[in-house]
């Protein structure tokens, strides 16, 4: 065998291993990488704490979830009382973290309602009228629901009424309850007209 053949096949034999090789590049680039795939899974829906008072069955602090409604929180306290002024709540509103939703008595409404339009007749004793068809709240016997009603006082202002009342004894006469922390001068006119110490 002449040289010329020994170097034909020698060139044919590394073709043969360089297409090999490059082949081998090709399979190994082309090959997806191993892993483990990532499944996107939804967030867990995001809790907000709200205080529901007033007019409601069970009042107090409850969860509920993110974007849920006024409806919804009034739902998770039992739904309204018996008397609750229910025209004064927007039930498709949302609530926010930390909202406080206190639903009225309509006593309390109609007498605001019942004392800036109506006036009395001469045959008329506005006093015992006032009283027989919108009873006051009695600041010495409410409870707390009764005093959370009232316009501008909230579940702390009405803890510290009955804690007062407890530690010095029944209101002798509706100034004294200005002696309460949170009670002012401007508070205690606006809740006058609602309030008294006569069972």
């Amino acid at each position: 065998m002449n040289k010329t053949v020994v170097a034909g096949l020698m060139g044919t034999a590394f073709g043969i291993l360089l297409g090999f090789i490059g082949t081998g590049l090709i399979l190994l680039l082309s090959r997806p990488p191993k892993g483990t795939a990532i499944v996107l899974q939804p967030l867990p829906p995001s809790e907000i704490k709200i205080v529901v008072q007033g007019a409601i069955q069970k009042p107090g602090m409850y969860t509920l979830e993110e974007y849920s409604r006024i409806e919804d929180a009034l739902s998770a306290a039992g739904g309204f009382a018996a008397g609750a002024d229910k025209d004064a709540i927007n039930l498709a509103a949302y609530v926010e973290d930390g909202m406080q939703i206190k639903v009225p008595f309509k006593e309390a409404t109609t007498r605001q309602e019942a004392s800036s339009t109506k006036k009395p007749t001469p045959h008329q004793e506005t006093p015992a009228m006032t009283e027989e068809v919108h009873p006051l709240v009695n600041i010495n016997t409410a409870t707390l629901e009764e005093l959370i009603a009232l316009p501008h006082i909230g579940e702390v202002t009405a803890q510290k009424i009955i804690q007062y009342r407890q530690a010095y004894g029944l209101f002798q006469n509706l100034e004294e309850l200005k002696n309460v922390s949170g009670i002012g001068e401007a508070t205690f006119e606006k809740i006058k007209p609602y309030i008294t110490i006569q069972s």
